[in-house]
């Protein structure tokens, strides 16, 4: 039963909405406070629910006088130290860390229990089963969803961009445009890219439990189910456009039709399994020494493996920088923008490498959690993948699991089912119904070496692709591979009670921290900050300008509340947010204007302080708004200061040079105006990757026109 609540929760998180926080885009004009997806801190509870299940689990374990694998214990609990120490500075860090902390305690645990034939097909049955559902969202989102959503933002551009504060024009809103009007399938995750992995190990799975099925002669109705799921996942994985997806599907079937041809291929399993990691780590390097010799990025895939390799460099950059305690969870995207390479246009969340991610964030002990992907795989690929040829087991097990890991999915639907057309919830209803169907399927068929087999290709490429892709950073898609991962590297049978036991208390340990640290300061937040929303968009009907912004003013005024009380900088961030855009309401009133943007410039300055670059972004735009209103030259002198840390922390950013250029024109400092805008151009002249997060040539030419020979700037 362990087992089966595992891999439930691990299933569900990947068929619904998982919200990193849930203060997006709440603007009068989109009123869009209804919460489309899993709280935070409700997915903080599904956390604690697998690693409670995991605490079980182990101990169920020893009760059996089934010993436990020393290396990999020490491997899960080696970064646990410095994990907790970040925990503690505030549940933005909690929120990147719990995700990893419970899918390695869930893999840890599945490597333990997997040692029984029953356990690892039922779980592994309930596991597949999720291919249902994510392909026929995808296949919905591309039929309907997308082409509405084109047509739609086409219709009304000025005012979404608006809306979010971008600008047209601008590199953001360039960004933003491409991905609306060309964005493939995401399912319920944040990325297309995201869809694709996950379902594309389904593909590879799914293939072979068809061949499986014709070997062991099962019915035709068994063999048709896993054509349609194979068919599925392959055809989403296509429709998402993503380039790394359709190669793990391509090289998976390739790896899984060479082991099943080859005998010498599946003798060499481990050391096979090695090699293409260390090919797809390297892959980044390869790219960049491809485009060095060649001069052209028009290979396929090149140019998205040479942003790899800035990200790998970034990362290096910020893991030596902080090899000790590494950068924080949360904290990785502001340390990579001092560490990026010049021309580098992206400020990343995430390196998108296994390696990277938890080095560069959790230090040098992060590298335990690599080396024990590694080991999981070296086992996997050693004899994880020799399923044994039991049908013993229950079906009322997978069904029960099926149905578990559905619950999450369908209490979020009951919230926006209004929202919903027919279509829709056709497609919702068809992919519920399908997952237990999937599952059992799978689990007639997850019998003997050739399904075995198929399952190590899905998961070698999984982590394969995880060495240039943030799919062990997302909150969905990391806990189903490090629980997949973990199943199908079942460790060897130690003697003795005392590792098991000892696994369940650090198991059951973290729960309590987690609820501690995490769950609770997490929901109280979560319901200020409902509140806050909620009246801010219940403020619109009818107001004048001045009553709105007196209705942010009451909306930032509790997220400062909620700051001090989970510690989370982007409660300040938020709340400057909401005083700049009070500020504007009230523009011919100069003295609320006024008043708004010093206590924005405060809030953001706090979210600066506590590492947040966007905060000192925001506290910039605050000066320049008081500054615009008549300020005094004090305020000029103070937004130059700022600029110039905002550009030592940033230097690759074409924009912070801009921006500084401006103020030193402003503040009549010729010399220093040039010099700023001359650095601005050779970061721009330097992004040969992305041509849209270039400047735009308004503010280009002015820059040039800044540093020619002309003693007057215009």
């Amino acid at each position: 039963m362990a087992a089966i609540v595992i891999a439930a929760v691990a299933t569900g998180r990947c068929i619904v909405t998982l919200l990193p926080e849930i203060w997006f885009d709440v603007d009068p004009v989109l009123n869009s406070t209804r919460i489309p997806g899993v709280w935070p801190s409700w997915l903080m509870v599904m956390d604690v629910v697998l690693m409670a299940a995991a605490a079980l689990g182990l101990w169920a374990e020893a009760g059996s006088r089934r010993g436990g694998s020393p290396l990999v214990m020490a491997l899960w609990v080696l970064p646990l130290g410095v994990a907790g120490a970040w925990a503690v500075m505030g549940t933005d860090q909690v929120r990147v860390l719990l995700p990893w902390i419970a899918g390695f305690t869930g893999a840890v645990a599945m490597a333990h229990l997997g040692r029984d034939a029953a356990i690892r097909r039922t779980a592994l049955a309930v596991m597949f089963g999720v291919a249902g559902p994510l392909a026929l969202r995808g296949l919905e989102q591309w039929a309907w969803e997308l082409p509405d959503t084109v047509s739609w933002f086409a219709a009304n551009r000025d005012a979404v961009l608006g809306s979010m504060g971008l600008e047209p024009g601008s590199a953001e809103a360039l960004v933003y445009e491409r991905r609306v009007l060309t964005g493939g399938p995401t399912g319920w995750f944040t990325s297309a890219n995201l869809l694709a992995t996950v379902l594309a190990a389904c593909g590879v799975a799914w293939f072979g439990l068809v061949v499986a099925a014709k070997v062991l002669g099962r019915s035709a109705v068994v063999g048709a189910v896993g054509v349609i799921a194979v068919a599925a996942a392959a055809i989403t994985t296509a429709l998402t456009g993503s380039i790394g997806g359709v190669l793990v599907l391509v090289l998976g079937l390739a790896c899984a039709l060479a082991g099943l041809a080859m005998r010498w291929v599946r003798t060499r399993a481990n050391w096979l399994a090695m090699g293409l990691l260390a090919v797809s780590a390297l892959a980044p390097v390869l790219a960049f020494g491809m485009t060095a010799a060649s001069g052209s990025t028009s290979f396929p895939g090149v140019r998205s493996m040479l942003i790899r390799w800035q990200y790998d460099v970034g990362a290096a950059r910020v893991f030596v920088d902080h090899a000790a305690m590494g950068s924080g969870p949360a904290g990785f995207q502001d340390a990579y923008t001092a560490a990026r390479l010049p021309g580098a246009p992206e400020e990343v969340s995430s390196p998108h490498a296994m390696v990277w991610e938890w080095t560069s964030t959790l230090g040098v002990c992060g590298l335990a959690w690599a080396v024990l992907v590694v080991v999981l795989v070296w086992s996997a690929a050693s004899r994880g993948w020799r399923l044994e040829p039991r049908t013993d087991g229950r079906v009322w097990c997978v069904v029960a699991g099926s149905m578990l890991a559905l619950l999450p999915a369908v209490l979020v639907a009951c919230t926006d089912w209004g929202d919903i057309d027919d279509a829709g919830r056709i497609v919702r209803v068809a992919g519920w119904i399908s997952m237990p169907i999937f599952a059992v399927v799978a689990w007639r068929c997850l019998v003997g070496s050739i399904a075995g087999w198929a399952v190590l290709a899905a998961v070698v490429l999984l982590v394969m692709h995880a060495q240039v892709e943030m799919s062990l950073q997302n909150a969905a898609s990391s806990v189903w591979i490090l629980v997949l991962l973990g199943l199908a590297a079942p460790v060897n049978s130690g003697v003795g009670r005392g590792l098991p036991i000892l696994g369940g208390a650090v198991a059951a340990a973290l729960c309590v921290g987690a609820m501690w640290v995490g769950v609770l300061p997490q929901f109280r937040q979560d319901q200020r900050v409902v509140s806050a929303a909620t009246q801010l968009v219940s403020a619109v009907a009818d107001s004048t300008p001045p009553e709105l912004a007196a209705a942010r003013d009451r909306a930032a005024s509790e997220l400062r509340e909620t700051w001090a009380i989970s510690g989370d900088p982007l409660m300040m961030v938020h709340a400057a947010e909401q005083h700049i855009a009070a500020a504007r309401n009230v523009q011919s009133d100069k003295a609320a204007a006024v008043k708004w943007l010093v206590l924005a410039e405060e809030e953001a300055m706090i979210a600066f302080a506590s590492g947040r670059l966007v905060g000192g972004r925001l506290a910039l735009e605050a000066l320049g708004g008081q500054i615009a209103l008549g300020e005094s030259d004090q305020r000029v002198a103070a937004a130059v200061t700022l600029a110039e840390q905002l550009c030592r922390q940033d230097p690759a950013a074409a924009m912070a040079w801009i921006n500084l250029g401006r103020l030193h024109e402003q503040s009549g400092d010729i010399s220093q105006a040039r010099l700023a805008f001359e650095r601005a151009i050779a970061c721009d002249d330097a992004n040969t990757i992305d041509v849209l997060q270039r400047l735009p040539q308004a503010v280009r030419s002015m820059a040039q026109r800044a540093t020619s020979s002309s003693p007057v700037l215009r």
